[in-house]
């Protein structure tokens, strides 16, 4: 059984809701953020059984900079201890 998304979940991009069905049937980036390596393994692996999605990491708030800057992403799944920045 393969699993899919929540019958009417949806995701925001910008200003615009979608159904997470339209997500996944676009070609979409992928940026998974956290420090906890064996956290980013087990969602890339289970975000890779979905052939429309490119996977990328970052374990830090400059890596996740760094890699919005490269190239835009379609979703960023961010832990809130990444997000921190210290003043």
């Amino acid at each position: 059984m393969q699993a899919g998304p929540l019958p009417g979940s949806s995701v925001t991009r910008g200003t615009e809701r979608l159904p997470m069905e339209d997500l996944l049937t676009q070609n979409t980036s992928v940026l998974i953020a956290d420090d906890h390596r064996l956290v980013v393994d087990a969602v890339s692996m289970a975000l890779r059984t979905e052939p429309d999605f490119s996977i990328r990491t970052a374990a830090s708030l400059p890596d996740v900079l760094a890699a919005l800057a490269q190239e835009p992403v379609g979703l960023v799944l961010l832990d809130g201890s990444v997000a921190q920045i210290s003043c």
